[in-house]
Order: structure tokens, then sequence, then C-alpha cells
């Protein structure tokens, strides 16, 4: 990141400031004064102060200010304070050597920020329940920042120890997870997946949430063409981690449990492929070519979308949900608001949808048909207020949310 020299002066003016101000509290908590944000926006110029923003994910300087102060004194091995009596302790920053000289420590940080964005890779967890069966060379690009990998590999790039246990204990804590290194296997896959950003919160971090979508529309394709299935009986339960690390450090970075039901659903998904297939590179190619077709698509933002809308179909267990979120994503794949508004959306995305997938007149009638009944139940949902679909419509839903699956497939193989 590029700072003017005036900019560069004013921040370490107010880094130098504020760092006196800051306290470390128990549990790795760093209090920063409430105040101090408000002062950083009216001292920055406009410009730098936006670029700032975007560089640290928007979690603010606030929350970059606690998350490096943190991480400086948990890798200097000296820790936080501890309870006392049941109350959380705390002292100055300024009581650490790291922090003692606020200019240095404020020159120190600012030199940090220029070197933002962090590049990172972030790896999650799939197909527990077929475990040894990828191949331990696998490495399959899906996208340009999405790969599907062996364990053994994503194993081998992931370092879970300082060397020094001490600094390993706090750390790991500070990071949620005191295990997340029996989550390092090699014996089953991962998606991993390269972004940009800064990584202050780690509950939801900001720069990870494209390749939460990305997972998303990975199983919705998968479910989509049958490589994988989702039945809450059936799949499996295990913790739903994501991992990560920052390009050019040995250490891993960020850990927690992922909060979203449907990913963590999604990656419970039980796998449906033929898993004879799975022991060959050329084998795991050929049964996701499908996902990569879709992430390699000019059309794959309309894709990725309805993807999206498919697996949230498939996942819910409320039929209301199910022919909502179907609907949905053939609206993505199928409609045009400018033919629409001439003909009607329904029966534009019915005749679309019978001579996509009709071979025969009387199979284009037969889908024109059903296509009526399932939108008729939509609509009827949408409009009048109701809570459910009757024990009849059940088999429309489920009709529905195959034939949304059957357009994607159609319109995957078309891009």
């Amino acid at each position: 990141m590029n700072i003017s020299k005036e900019d560069k002066s004013s921040l370490i003016l107010l880094l130098t400031e504020v760092i006196p101000k800051c306290t470390a509290m128990s549990y790795g908590v760093v209090r920063v004064p409430g105040k101090w944000e408000g002062e950083v926006k009216s001292s920055l110029s406009d410009k730098f102060f936006q670029q700032l923003s975007k560089n640290l994910d928007d979690g603010g300087l606030t929350s970059f200010l606690r998350r490096y102060i943190a991480e400086r004194i948990i890798m200097s091995g000296r820790g936080f304070p501890p309870k006392i009596e049941r109350e959380l302790n705390a002292v100055p920053i300024s009581s650490y050597p790291e922090f003692s000289d606020a200019l240095s420590a404020a020159r120190e940080m600012v030199g940090f920020i220029e070197k933002l964005p962090l590049q990172y890779e972030i790896a999650i967890p799939i197909f527990h329940d077929v475990t040894d069966r990828f191949p331990d060379n696998l490495d399959l690009k899906i996208s340009d920042r999405m790969r599907l990998e062996s364990g053994v590999r994503v194993a081998d790039r992931f370092e879970t120890s300082t060397g020094n246990e001490e600094i390993d204990r706090v750390y790991t804590s500070f990071n949620m997870s005191e295990s997340y290194n029996t989550f390092l296997r090699d014996d089953i896959a991962y998606l991993t997946y390269r972004t940009s950003g800064y990584v202050s919160d780690l509950q939801k971090p900001k720069c990870f949430l494209d390749f939460y979508d990305d997972i998303r529309a990975f199983f919705g394709v998968c479910i989509a063409f049958g490589i994988c299935d989702y039945m809450d009986f059936l799949s499996s339960k295990e913790n739903v981690v994501i991992i990560g690390n920052s390009l050019g450090s040995e250490r891993v970075y960020a850990i927690g449990e992922i909060a979203e039901t449907d990913i963590s659903e999604a990656t419970n998904s039980f796998f449906e492929a033929d898993e004879d297939e799975l022991g060959t590179i050329e084998g795991v190619a050929e049964i996701f070519a499908p996902v990569v077709q879709l992430f390699n698509s000019p059309e794959v933002d309309r894709l990725r979308t309805a993807s999206i809308w498919l697996l949230r179909s498939n996942l819910s267990s409320r039929g209301m949900d199910k022919i909502l979120d179907a609907s949905i994503a053939i609206e993505v794949l199928l409609g045009d608001r400018a033919a629409s508004d001439r003909i009607g959306l329904s029966k534009l995305m019915a005749n679309r949808c019978a001579y996509s997938l009709g071979k025969s007149s009387k199979a284009r009638s037969e889908i024109y048909e059903f296509f009526m009944e399932f939108y008729r139940v939509r609509s009827e949902i949408v409009h009048s207020g109701r809570l459910g679909v009757s024990k009849e419509e059940r088999n429309v839903v489920l009709k529905g949310v195959a034939l949304a699956s059957r357009i994607l497939q159609h319109e995957i193989g078309m891009s």
C-alpha cells in the first residue's frame, strides 16, 4: 500500500499517541480507547482512509491495532496477564518491551501496514465419508483461486507449531481452538483458496466470504450432478473448521469453526459418485469436470449464483423454503426481465425450460405443464402468506428441485 508522506506522518503520530493508552487484559483481550477511530478518520486524507479500510478488510484500524498488538504479545512468549480472583487483570501495553518505545512501535506498525493487503491461503476439509480414497498427490484446479487437494498436500503446507510450547499454547487459545492440528488430516480432501486482505476478525473475516460462497456453489453443482448428496440422517457430523495462513509464513494464522449452517451441512454431504474413480487423478478430474466447467465459464457469475440457491433448496427441510429457493435458482438461469414483461415470467421460463430439456413434443408439453404447476404453488406461497405446503404439493416441490438441477446441468453444459 502506497502512503503519502503526509498521511504516513499523521498515522505514526496517531499510533504513537494511542499505544500508551492501550491495555492488555486477561484472555488475550487488548483494549483500545473508544473514540480513537474518529480521530484517525479526521486526521487522514479521505483517499488514504478509504484505501486503508479496504486493505484492512473493512475491519477498521482499531481491529487491526488489537490484532497486531495481541500477535506481538503472543509471539514474544510473555503472554497476557492472568486473572486475579475472578476479575480481569489489565496492564499497560507499554509495560511490554515491544511497545515501551511508542514511536518505534508506531513506525513498525506503519511499515507493516505498507505491506497490506496480505495474501492468504485457506482450507476446509470435505467428504469425510471417503477417507483414504483420494490420491496423495491430488491437486485439481477448480478456478484461479480454488483447488481440490489431498490432505497430504495441505498438511505439508500448514505448520502448526512455532517450536515453543508456551507460545503454541497461548497462540492456539487466541485462535479459538486448542486442537486445530487434529483437523490437518492426510486421509481426507480439502478445498483450498487464495485471497487477500487482513484478518482482524477471526469470527467472520470478510476476505474469506468469497470462499464461503464458492464452497456453496461447489456443493450446489456437486449435488445437481449426483457427485454428493445431503440427508441429515446419513451425512457425517464432523465439525467444520477453516484453517489458514499468510503466504510466506510458516504459521497457521487463523482458525475457527464455521458458523454458517449451510456450509457446515454441505461439507458433511456424503459422496455418491463412483468411489472406484477416486483412486486416480484422471478419475477425480472426470468426476468434478462439471464443477471445473462452471467456475471457468464466461457465465460463471450467473451459474455460481444459481448453484448457491440450488444448494439452499437441497439442504432445507421445509417444503416452502425448498420451492422458493429452487424457483430463484431457475429464475437466475432462465429469467429475462425484458422478455418477461411482454409474455409473463412464468410462461417465458416454462417455454425455455421445455425447449431446453425436452427431446420430443410430448416431453416438452409435459415439462411445460409441470413447470406451470410448480410455479403456481410457488406463487401461492409468495402471495398468500402461507407458511408451508400441503401433503399433495410435496411431490411437486421435490420434482421442482430436481427440475432446477436439470436446468443447471443443461446451462453448465451449454456454457
